[in-house]
């Protein structure tokens, strides 16, 4: 493996998890264990633009590609499908030396244990992801507004 991963330093590689808030947080920490297990890479996650927000500021993620749904129910259904094959179609996926489909439903039912968290960490087949908190990076303005709360 390590001679593959001289030939594409730096790896470009894409996250693909469109949909819950909830579940795009708890991503977050696959985010992380990319960038441990693939140092240098550069992290594009392709997301909703109904959850983008969860991404902010994120130092772990170096790009972030939203994509228009209708709903959560959207997204999870018609538009996941819509959305990897025009993706597909247009070469989009090709600028990535890695893909990782990291949502539960569709791409990853088969890995569910009961619960999304721990089936979403499956999701990713590299490594065990190590730390499995996520994060959310505050700005300034928030931080500023919690203080004053």
């Amino acid at each position: 493996m390590k001679t593959f991963l001289k030939k594409m330093e730096p790896p470009k590689i894409l996250l693909m998890h469109l949909v819950s808030n909830g579940d795009c947080l708890y991503a977050t920490a696959i985010a992380r264990q990319i960038k441990k297990d693939f140092p240098g890479c550069k992290l594009t996650w392709l997301i909703s633009d109904r959850c983008s927000q969860v991404l902010n500021n994120n130092p772990d993620v170096d790009e972030i590609v939203e994509v228009q749904v209708e709903s959560v129910r959207d997204a999870l259904f018609d538009s996941w499908f819509r959305i990897k094959k025009e993706r597909q179609e247009s070469g989009f996926f090709d600028a990535f030396n890695l893909i990782f489909f990291t949502q539960f439903f569709p791409e990853n039912i088969h890995l569910y244990d009961g619960t999304i968290r721990s089936t979403l960490l499956r999701s990713y087949p590299v490594n065990k992801v190590e730390d499995v908190r996520p994060v959310v990076y505050l700005t300034d303005a928030e931080l500023n507004n919690a203080k004053r709360f």
